[in-house]
């Protein structure tokens, strides 16, 4: 899940649920005139906020919710539920619509992207059915396996090396579940004259505009890995860094 704070597992999505709730209580109580029916909803709102505030502190565990990120993502969802709130038609609903859309057309963007955890991952693997002096049979199968989508090919004789995509996030788009997501755009081999051939993993887009690459803060690269010699009914794992590197290592047997 490439949107970490639309888990409930994660502490950004309690606090947004919160902030929201206090920034609109908080409209509330701006306002001249309050009746017994508007107090009842702003003890409503501030009890929808304290309870998902204490489900932040449990669900995902008191040393999630002390990252100091929280207190800036809090305050701009405070000020967001007050202005929605208090300005609903002029400013909320379209908010809310323009705020849909945007989310939807980024999650297109980002379809079939995943999360690096850790400093480094297993993101695919590769096996060569037969390496000859001329070609290369093989199969290439993303991070969910070869289950989850593949593609089998050939290639001209050469190292094989991974292509992927990377995506690097600030630190100030607090919803993506990791700084770097990633997805396997295929392998390629080199000849000794220096020519590269590429087998495209099966469902990627490699080279086409990225929406999200073209947000402020955002870096896109695309990465050649390091590479390795073709040896006939080998497996080779294809492993990601955290420091933008990727390479082939021969699989466990």
């Amino acid at each position: 899940m490439v949107f970490d704070w639309l888990n409930v597992s994660s502490p950004f999505f309690w606090c947004f649920v919160g902030s929201i709730f206090l920034g609109a209580a908080v409209s509330r109580i701006s306002r001249s005139a309050l009746g017994r029916e508007r107090w009842t909803i702003v003890y409503l709102y501030l009890t929808v906020a304290v309870a998902a505030g204490a489900a932040g502190v449990f669900v995902p565990g008191p040393a999630a919710f002390l990252d100091l990120r929280l207190a800036y993502f809090s305050a701009v969802c405070v000020a967001l539920g007050f202005v929605c709130f208090r300005f609903t038609v002029a400013v909320g609903a379209p908010l809310l619509l323009l705020s849909a859309v945007a989310l939807a057309i980024l999650g297109l963007s980002l379809r079939g992207w995943l999360p690096l955890q850790g400093q480094s991952q297993e993101i695919g693997s590769i096996r060569v059915f037969d390496a000859s002096a001329s070609r290369i049979d093989l199969e290439v199968c993303s991070a969910g396996g070869c289950s989850a989508g593949n593609v089998t090919g050939t290639l001209p004789s050469g190292s094989l090396a991974p292509v992927v995509e990377v995506l690097r996030f600030s630190r100030y788009y607090f919803f993506v579940a990791s700084p770097v997501i990633y997805r396997l755009d295929g392998v390629t081999t080199s000849s000794s004259t220096g020519a590269q051939h590429m087998l495209p993993v099966l469902g990627s887009t490699a080279g086409a505009p990225l929406i999200a690459s073209r947000l402020p803060g955002v870096e896109h690269r695309r990465i050649f890995g390091s590479a390795a010699e073709a040896r006939t009914l080998q497996d080779y794992s294809v492993i990601l860094e955290r420091s933008l590197s990727a390479r082939l290592v021969d699989a466990p047997s």
